[in-house]
């Protein structure tokens, strides 16, 4: 189970830099970002982010102790 969340975190890192490198694109192309579903993809993927983080961070605590 672990072995498969770690994937998952992987994933998301990966299409959360893939989120960031559109908006720094947008940025250098048209000097400003468009709010747009990007912020939206940006948001969700951030928090999925953080929340798999956190879980993460419990666990390695809990086997820490």
């Amino acid at each position: 189970m672990e072995h498969f969340i770690k994937h998952l975190v992987y994933i998301f890192v990966f299409l959360f830099l893939i989120t960031i490198g559109w908006q720094i694109y947008e940025l250098i192309v048209y000097g400003k970002l468009y709010p747009n579903q990007h912020d939206t993809w940006l948001a969700i993927f951030l928090a999925l982010f953080c929340a798999e983080a956190r879980i993460l961070f419990e666990r390695y605590e809990k086997r820490k102790r």
